[in-house]
């Protein structure tokens, strides 16, 4: 059951990310702005995954839109930059943000990347940027 409530919530989040109303521009901006921020899942322990990994969680789904992709990666990066050390252990925590769980640890590049699979577009421009063949 969980397995399916997060595979509609990613669809909607998906869908949602293509609006351009000023309320949605606020929504995007916001998601991205909280990546960095730790979400604690027992209140005494101030440790849990970041914004950006409960995101990738709910990017498994749907094809997300290709400048809120780049806007989420360029604020992911950021972040990336700040935590020492190996990013398996960066991103490990005690939190399953996937169903069902598994072992791996919580990298928000995997969802991410499953993001990009389902958009073409942004895939194509990602590694073209990625890569020195873009136009940025």
């Amino acid at each position: 059951m969980l397995a399916d409530i997060q595979n509609n919530l990613s669809m909607a989040l998906a869908n949602a990310s293509h609006g351009d109303s000023p309320a949605m521009e606020a929504w995007k901006k916001d998601v991205i702005a909280a990546g960095p921020k730790i979400f604690p899942v027992d209140p005494a322990m101030p440790m849990g995954p970041n914004g950006f990994q409960v995101m990738s969680s709910l990017m498994h789904k749907g094809k997300f839109d290709a400048d809120f992709l780049k806007r989420l990666w360029t604020g992911r990066g950021e972040v990336r930059a700040r935590v020492p050390g190996d990013p398996g252990v960066a991103w490990r925590d005690t939190a399953h943000l996937d169903y069902p769980p598994t072992d791996n640890a919580n990298d928000p590049l995997s969802g991410f990347m499953e993001a990009l699979g389902h958009n073409p577009a942004a895939s194509l421009d990602f590694f073209n940027v990625s890569t020195g063949q873009g136009d940025d």
